[in-house]
């Protein structure tokens, strides 16, 4: 195991910001059951919003960061999102040309899994740190999403087209990271 590895340990997730990242779950889960009554989704999506970006400040403010409180969010965030961009497809609100385009941070690290997931089956990752890119790519997206909700198709376009473009920096960026720092390399 390399020096200074963060670990994933299930205790690390026994906090309030894991609480809120908890609560985001559960709307993600919920989500496509929501979609009947398209308020009450939206609703229910900025209040996912909210808990993802107050459970990274709760986290910091409480000083309870942990590599598995990180990994938790992200996860939650994609389960979040392609819940949600499932469900707003089938109900007519996103084209599914736009599948492609929200999700492609995704699909460019899907071949990460086989490549990292000897590492993570111990417990290591890469220290989970938010990069700019995607940042952008998560900001994209959720505009992206209230857009779609809003009926403002032509804003919807340019966000998940600038959603995509960002996922592709982001994934090649978090490729770099990982590979310079050892994640996956045997050894």
């Amino acid at each position: 195991m390399r020096k200074n590895t963060p670990q994933l340990r299930v205790s690390d997730l026994w906090n309030w910001p894991s609480l809120l990242t908890g609560v985001r779950l559960g709307i993600a889960v919920g989500f496509p059951f929501l979609m009947h009554r398209p308020m009450w989704a939206f609703a229910a999506y900025l209040f996912a919003l909210l808990t993802d970006i107050l459970d990274g400040v709760v986290a910091r403010w409480l000083g309870v960061e942990t590599q598995a409180g990180a990994v938790a969010d992200g996860w939650v965030d994609k389960i979040l999102h392609v819940n949600a961009a499932w469900a707003m497809w089938i109900h007519g609100l996103i084209p599914g040309v736009w599948m492609l385009l929200l999700f492609t941070r995704e699909i460019i690290q899907f071949p990460q899994i086989l490549w990292l997931a000897g590492p993570f089956c111990r417990g290591s990752v890469c220290p989970q740190k938010a990069l700019l890119s995607g940042r952008l790519t998560s900001t994209f997206l959720a505009t992206t999403f209230v857009a779609a909700f809003m009926g403002w198709v032509s804003v919807g376009w340019v966000a998940a087209s600038l959603t995509g473009l960002a996922g592709s920096w982001a994934a090649l960026e978090y490729f770099s990271r990982e590979y310079a720092q050892g994640y996956g390399r045997a050894g």
